[in-house]
């Protein structure tokens, strides 16, 4: 475990960090109490893969021993009753669809989600400590800049007034007739 504050290794039985006082237990008691960093319980992606594996593992042999022993039962029927025997022997394939089934569960569990991987910190550098630093006086502060909108309308006023005594008033054409 590390510590939150300056990443210095402690362990789970100490209350403050040996390096900067953290207070830990709070950290402690939490890291204790989750079984996984993310918060997600990993056992029921685990189970949910294997419950699918274990009944994909059930149905493919389940089928094999079906069709098997329709077949055989089938087979030996047939001597007395035909048309029951050859009814069982064409029911026996059934058994191979229950393979088939049990063999697409067991690859359609390799496609679902592993547990999470578990989040293991890297080894962590502390950083130096800087010199703290002193409060600036009032006396010291710099004085605000200047604003940037401050007086735009009155040079947007002087500035039209300004270019309208500069420009000459505009003479109307005047249409020659031939």
């Amino acid at each position: 475990m590390y510590c939150p504050n300056c990443a210095a290794p402690t362990s789970s039985g100490q209350n403050f960090c040996r390096a900067c006082g953290f207070h830990l237990s709070q950290i402690v008691s939490a890291a204790s109490n989750s079984s996984s960093p993310s918060g997600v319980d990993a056992s029921a992606y685990l189970t949910e893969r294997g419950r699918m594996r274990r009944w994909g593992f059930i149905t493919f042999w389940g089928g094999i021993v079906l069709a098997a022993l329709i077949s055989i039962v089938g087979g030996a029927i047939e001597n007395l009753n035909r048309p029951m025997g050859n009814f069982l022997q064409d029911v026996a394939p059934i058994g191979g669809l229950l393979c088939v089934v049990g063999l697409g569960m067991m690859i359609y569990s390799l496609f679902l989600p592993k547990e999470p991987q578990q989040c293991r910190p890297t080894l962590a550098v502390a950083l130096p400590r800087s010199a703290s630093t002193m409060p600036v006086s009032l006396e010291q502060r710099p004085e605000a800049a200047p604003s940037v909108t401050e007086h735009t309308t009155e040079l947007l006023e002087n500035g039209q007034s300004h270019a309208a005594q500069s420009m000459p008033a505009r003479q109307p054409k005047s249409v020659k007739s031939s």
